[in-house]
């Protein structure tokens, strides 16, 4: 059976939700306190410009939080070469399916929309908004 590429970056987040889950359970199946609860991120929305490509292309990223799970997403394409500005239209258009609803302390994209450097901004810019969101709680 073939896995189209938002399908593919789908189980990407699901394993990586299904391993956090994994990791905070004791042997006993019990979930681990150490995660704070009800939510390491005060609910807001949080905006950040992901760099990759060692720093030759980026991506500004617009996230909405409620009880850490990602409401709204919302990525501009800033590339000007015509086609990294087409990689990043397209990961803009597919982004959302795959990420809204999930805790973003899971989300880990991998290739998204035919690219896998364009994800690479994406995965900075929401390691800035964890810890945006982080400093202000």
């Amino acid at each position: 059976m073939s896995t189209t590429p938002a399908r593919r970056a789908l189980l990407l987040v699901t394993a990586a939700s299904a391993l956090t889950t994994a990791a905070c359970s004791g042997a006993d199946g019990a979930v681990s306190t150490d995660r704070q609860d009800p939510a390491d991120h005060p609910d807001g929305t949080y905006t950040a410009t992901g760099w990759y490509d060692d720093g030759a292309a980026s991506l500004e990223v617009t996230v909405t939080l409620a009880a850490d799970a990602i409401t709204a997403v919302d990525v501009t394409p800033t590339a000007t070469d015509p086609a990294v500005l087409d990689e990043q239209v397209r990961f803009a258009e597919d982004i959302g399916q795959i990420v809204l609803g999930v805790d973003i302390d899971t989300v880990e994209v991998g290739w998204v929309a035919g690219s896998s450097a364009t994800p690479r901004g994406f995965n900075d810019a929401l390691r800035q908004i964890k810890e945006q969101a982080t400093d202000v709680g």
